[in-house]
């Protein structure tokens, strides 16, 4: 516990530091989604952090549920994820876990605040997928993969291929385009203090996706990963929005991975298995916070209509 207070620490500490330049890029689903159709005279202007505002806990229904997207999952539950609640959904490549992480986007849209944290996929590709399945996209999208690449990555690759040019470091650093130097702003953000910082601006009814923590994983100390969902959940928990976050199965060590499913009030594992010349498609709860008695399996298939279950197992 002493070293999950010193990360959380750490990370206050640096928000304190934070200058504007550190501040995530949002945009709306919306604007986005009409700019790609070709929609007149729509603005997509890019809009800083919300504002952060505190609202009493006491305004805040705790005892509501909230739709995840699939009935079905919703009966299997407790008609739904309750108010408060931050809920793991980790899967393996190709069962679907990022539309599951869709589909529970689109049961909030226009009802509550609904942020999308993409690191996998820019925004565009999410307003496609909800666009297939002819979802509602009035919810704000945070492109952490773009941003990544045009902050981060796209310099370091540029300092990379002057080095093996024969340049170093400082004559790069010298060397002047028209308007700025090669470094110029060459810093490494940190994103995951800014997702931290950017969710906890949110007020209620709102709805957080991380899609996926993965990328936090591979950028940033696990245990300080770890230490910062706790918070951001128990964020979640005390001002009664609802959380869902996405991983690969298997991708990390045992214990991050046991870590990972301990802070979450639900875990949910999709698998997909090679059943002869078909595939079977399963969605295991494996966990709801003091109700073992839940624990089930649902089989299902990929539809018009998203994922969409067919048959359900009871764990004994």
């Amino acid at each position: 516990m002493a070293s999950s207070r010193k990360d959380i620490s750490e990370i206050l500490e640096r928000w304190k530091k934070r200058g504007k330049q550190g501040q995530l890029e949002k945009v709306s689903g919306e604007e986005l989604e009409k700019k790609v159709t070709g929609a007149k005279a729509v603005s997509t202007e890019v809009r800083p952090s919300a504002e952060k505002k505190k609202a009493p806990v006491h305004e805040t229904d705790l005892t509501a549920v909230m739709p995840t997207g699939i009935e079905k999952l919703d009966d299997l539950l407790m008609n739904g994820i309750p108010r408060g609640y931050s809920m793991l959904v980790m899967g393996t490549p190709g069962s679907g876990f990022e539309l599951l992480a869709k589909q529970f986007a689109k049961a909030g849209a226009g009802t509550e605040n609904v942020t999308y944290y993409a690191t996998n996929e820019s925004a565009a590709e999410v307003i496609a997928t909800m666009r297939y399945f002819n979802w509602p996209t009035n919810m704000t999208i945070v492109d952490i993969n773009t941003q990544y690449y045009e902050k981060v990555l796209q310099k370091e690759l540029e300092v990379a291929r002057l080095q093996r040019e024969g340049l170093t470091i400082s004559d790069i650093a010298d060397i002047e385009a028209e308007e700025t130097n090669v470094l110029d702003e060459y810093k490494t953000i940190n994103f995951h203090d800014e997702m931290l910082y950017d969710a906890t601006s949110l007020t209620a009814p709102f709805r957080i996706i991380i899609d996926s923590i993965d990328f936090f994983f591979e950028h940033y100390p696990p245990q300080e990963v770890i230490a910062g969902l706790r918070s951001l959940k128990t964020y979640v928990q005390n001002m009664g929005g609802t959380m869902l976050v996405t991983s690969v199965k298997d991708s990390w060590e045992v214990k991050i991975e046991h870590a990972l499913q301990a802070a979450m009030d639900v875990v949910l594992e999709l698998e997909i298995s090679r059943m002869g010349s078909t595939f079977e498609n399963r969605l295991i709860i494996k966990k709801v916070r003091n109700r073992p008695d839940k624990n089930a399996i649902l089989f299902y298939s990929i539809t018009e209509n998203g994922l969409t279950p067919e048959m359900v197992m009871r764990v004994a």
